[in-house]
């Protein structure tokens, strides 16, 4: 079964809020998103982020936005100019509630909305 399917959509809705978003990177694996020289794949950076917990926490939800926005970019989900920009997301944890509200939007739009890019058919268009 292709998950990327036109008529599979529906699977990776279920799991993507099943998952609380983290099926987004089996996404971004089946897309090819993740880049061989990129920091994430350097098993240093995470060996140092498991010694101090906080350091693990904070560079796993870096990189799990950064392959949600990766997937979105690569399905061309509306708004790229916006949540593409890590200005963004930066300028959304500084600023107090409305920040933080704003944040949280954008996470669950880039983390859910690609879901329906896939249903239109792009998820196989390379």
């Amino acid at each position: 079964m292709e998950l990327l399917d036109r008529k599979n959509w529906w699977i990776v809705l279920i799991l993507n809020i099943l998952t609380l978003g983290l099926f987004t990177l089996y996404i971004g694996y089946k897309l090819k998103v993740y880049d061989k020289n990129a920091w994430y794949q350097k098993w240093y950076y995470w060996a140092l982020g498991i010694l101090f917990v906080i350091p693990f926490l904070i560079m796993f939800l870096i990189f799990e936005i950064q392959t949600a926005v990766s997937v979105s970019k690569k399905l061309n989900l509306y708004g790229m100019n916006i949540y593409g920009l890590p200005y963004t997301w930066i300028l959304c944890i500084i600023i107090p509630v409305l920040g933080w509200i704003l944040f949280i939007l954008m996470y669950i739009y880039v983390n859910l909305f690609y879901v329906f890019k896939l249903k239109e058919g792009y998820g196989l268009k390379d």
